[in-house]
């Protein structure tokens, strides 16, 4: 009984298992980890339990499967803003464990359940990405955590698991002209919603999500602010509007049936303009852009202008510095022309030649 070792034939790769006889003298020989150092602390936790007796508790919990957990988190879960998604990574979960028992989930198993959704494909035929898979195992994560919390589990063995090494996120935003391009494309778009939306995006920095959900009692004409009430980050916050906006939203001729500024037939908010959006950057000519990358052009036009990157913070709605310290490359080259900004401490009143003229000699 003990810790055992398998190196897998032409890939060179090692795993580590537990072997014992559980207390009905049944035997149990199972892999539990890629790390000698985890799979001799699951060892020795087994081992302990075997010489007390503790090992009896796991036939309350050995009953749970993943599908009674996954039904009791939905529930625990419901509400949220983020449920659909929440759903979808539940899913993916789901299939790969199918009717595996909660307590007998191994880290090793994760591990195996994140090397197989790396290389598996999406709807779409593409390449699952590091970070689509990472947020699937923060899922996972939080799953088997409440699985602790609610006796299905004696500990969360996701929790070692690292994430994949995601790339630096991607970074692209239009210059002047090109965004000019792009609203006049869009005034000509058979979606009349579109140029109000593209130039919101452009003036505020605003989400699609926070866009779309915009209504017009969220619109302060006095002090010239938009209050965001849901955002990503789960707190609200004011954002301030230019008078070229306020213009045009102001001209959005309100509708008995919605107080939405960009409502469709049904009154209800629209929920993407992927399509108007899509042909109106091929008419301008603007390849490989994505609707978030009007948020990056207002960060980096804002930055142009000078503004600080915490108040850039503020307005865009950024939960820490670090997203906006993401744009501190386009800082870089600047602190020349600040520190020129600086005022003059020698001015003086009645003195206007510098205190300092220098030794003529220096030792």
């Amino acid at each position: 009984m003990g810790v055992y070792k398998v190196t897998y034939p032409g890939t060179g790769k090692v795993s580590y298992g537990v072997d014992y006889r559980d207390p009905g003298g049944r035997k149990s020989r199972r892999i539990v980890s890629d790390r000698k150092k985890v799979a001799d602390a699951i060892w020795a936790k087994i081992h302990v339990e075997l010489e007390t007796g503790a090992y009896y508790d796991r036939k309350q919990i050995k009953t749970f499967t993943i599908k009674d957990l996954i039904e009791k988190y939905l529930e625990w879960f419901r509400g949220r803003r983020s449920f659909e998604t929440e759903k979808i990574h539940l899913s993916a979960i789901a299939a790969h464990f199918d009717h595996k028992i909660v307590c007998d989930i191994t880290e090793h198993d994760v591990i195996a359940f994140r090397n197989v959704r790396q290389d598996t494909s999406t709807r779409n035929g593409t390449l699952r990405t590091p970070a689509a898979v990472n947020r699937e195992i923060s899922v996972l994560k939080r799953l088997l955590g409440k699985a602790v919390t609610w006796g299905m589990a004696r500990t969360n063995v996701a929790s070692g698991v690292k994430p994949l090494k995601e790339p630096k996120g991607r970074l692209h935003y239009l210059e002047v002209e090109e965004a000019g391009r792009l609203l006049q494309e869009a005034v000509r778009s058979e979606n009349p919603h579109l140029y109000p939306i593209l130039l919101t995006a452009l003036e505020t920095g605003m989400r699609r999500g926070e866009i779309m959900k915009l209504r017009c009692p969220d619109l302060d004409i006095k002090t010239g602010r938009i209050y965001i009430p849901d955002t990503k980050i789960g707190e609200p916050r004011h954002a301030p509007v230019s008078s070229r906006l306020m213009v045009v939203l102001s001209k959005i001729p309100p509708r008995p049936d919605a107080d939405y500024f960009f409502a469709g037939k049904d009154g209800e908010p629209y929920h993407d303009v992927r399509t108007s959006f899509e042909n109106a950057c091929r008419r301008a000519g603007i390849k490989d852009f994505h609707f978030h990358d009007l948020r990056h052009t207002f960060v980096t036009h804002m930055i142009d202008a000078g503004i600080d990157l915490y108040v850039i913070g503020k307005i865009v709605g950024h939960s820490n510095a670090t997203m906006t310290e993401r744009y501190g490359h386009l800082v870089k080259g600047r602190d020349k022309e600040a520190v020129e900004k600086l005022p003059d401490w020698e001015k003086m009143k009645g003195n206007s030649a510098p205190l300092f003229s220098g030794p003529e000699t220096w030792e």
